[in-house]
């Protein structure tokens, strides 16, 4: 009888003879792989399993963000107002539709908006919604008339106000002759003028008469509650005041189209919420025209009729925000 012992095992080997213990040897070493593989398939087997309940718990997890952030969206849009007919029957504002056809907009050799066409029926409030340095502002700023296109036609209710073909300008209303209220990311509210004067500054550029501009600043300053804020300097308001004399200044010459380029975005999060409520509610109840640049989803989500989503200068979809949050064209 002879005892010999393996890497893994001790065997007892029964013979008399050299050959039959190594055949007995080689044996056993096989079976001791074959227990390594099953060892290695079974704990390949576990990982996997465990890998995959962890995915379909993962999933399940972001199916739910994706209802509850839809139920947001609804809930928000729910809670803001229905326009009422009577302010459109006072003739506070035309019924106006903005069309730009094929804009394209260079800098050097650098093409910052290719190809932009869209149409923004009256009444509705358009989001561009986009990255950083996706052309967006540029877009803004064409249509306010800060900054002339390199080819392209946009148009106001059927008024050609920018025309240009190839670097060539054809036609180019003044943006003081457009009328359209712009209010910009950074405020720009002037820090020498009281609340009234900075409001009232663009009527006082038309030399409007003393008492019409009263009547009109007061008006606007009501529209934004900050009537009794009038006397005060910017230096005395917080950010969200100062932005709501910003957009009373935008208004306070009743323009046929608002243009808003980030203008919450220097705003915490708390006052960023209750600003986009006061602006959707005043466009709500003005019944005005409103396009509104921001890189925040959300915003263009909860505040929108439509949006266009825009990337490198290119319009990449547009549709209603519903649409774009249940079929995006692209991740």
């Amino acid at each position: 009888m002879i005892v010999s012992k393996s890497d893994f095992s001790t065997v007892l080997v029964v013979g008399t003879t050299k050959g039959e213990t190594k055949s007995l040897r080689v044996k056993t070493k096989h079976i001791n792989r074959l227990k390594q593989y099953a060892f290695t398939i079974c704990l390949t087997l576990l990982l996997l399993t465990v890998t995959i309940i962890f995915l379909s718990l993962e999933v399940s997890k972001i199916k739910q963000e994706r209802i509850s952030y839809g139920e947001e969206i609804a809930r928000l849009k729910s809670q803001i107002p229905v326009a009422p007919d009577t302010l459109r029957a006072r003739n506070y504002i035309q019924d106006i539709e903005i069309k730009l056809e094929k804009i394209t907009k260079k800098f050097g050799s650098v093409t910052a908006v290719d190809d932009f066409s869209a149409t923004i029926e009256d009444g509705e409030f358009i989001s561009i919604l986009g990255p950083s340095g996706c052309g967006k502002t540029t877009v803004l700023r064409m249509i306010a008339g800060f900054e002339k296109a390199t080819s392209g036609v946009i148009s106001i209710d059927d008024r050609v106000i920018l025309e240009a073909d190839n670097g060539k300008m054809l036609t180019f209303v003044p943006p003081e002759k457009r009328g359209v209220g712009m209010v910009f990311q950074s405020y720009a509210v002037w820090p020498h003028m009281n609340v009234f004067d900075n409001v009232g500054y663009p009527l006082k550029i038309k030399k409007l008469k003393k008492d019409e501009i009263r009547t009109k600043v007061h008006k606007a300053l009501e529209m934004v509650h900050l009537t009794e804020y009038a006397d005060r300097m910017p230096s005395q308001l917080s950010g969200g005041q100062q932005q709501r004399v910003a957009l009373a200044r935008a208004l306070v010459s009743e323009p046929t189209l608002l243009l808003l380029d980030e203008p919450l975005s220097n705003l915490d999060a708390k006052l960023r919420e209750a600003m986009r409520f006061e602006i959707k509610e005043l466009q709500t109840k003005l019944g005005i025209t409103v396009v509104y640049v921001t890189h925040d989803q959300s915003e263009a989500m909860a505040m929108s009729d439509k949006i266009i989503v825009m990337n490198r200068g290119v319009i990449q979809q547009v549709d209603t925000p519903m649409k774009i949050y249940e079929t995006p064209v692209n991740d």
